[in-house]
């Protein structure tokens, strides 16, 4: 092989490293511009998860005190009923 063919040899796979190169460079961005939009995604799923977690606190506090006040409505209920049923009896348990 003669040194002119061994220079284009050598040029040819510089060439080709040089286009590797610049192939691998533009896939690391692709790539970050992919990472990118997933941190993003996820920032925005956090705050939607946290936004929803709010919201059933605050629904699950309503149903607890709507609960105790029909536990007492309940409640008071039964006392009037025992009461009737007590004075119809005259008194008898």
């Amino acid at each position: 092989m003669t040194d002119e063919q061994r220079l284009d040899r050598m040029e040819r796979i510089v060439k080709l490293m040089i286009k590797a190169g610049l192939r691998a460079r533009q896939q690391a961005r692709e790539q970050n511009e992919k990472i990118n939009i997933l941190i993003d995604s996820q920032i925005r799923t956090d705050a939607r998860l946290a936004a929803l977690g709010e919201s059933t606190d605050r629904r699950f506090a309503e149903v607890a005190a709507a609960q105790k006040i029909t536990e007492q409505k309940v409640q008071s209920l039964a006392d009037t009923v025992d009461r009737i049923i007590s004075e119809r009896r005259g008194g008898q348990t």
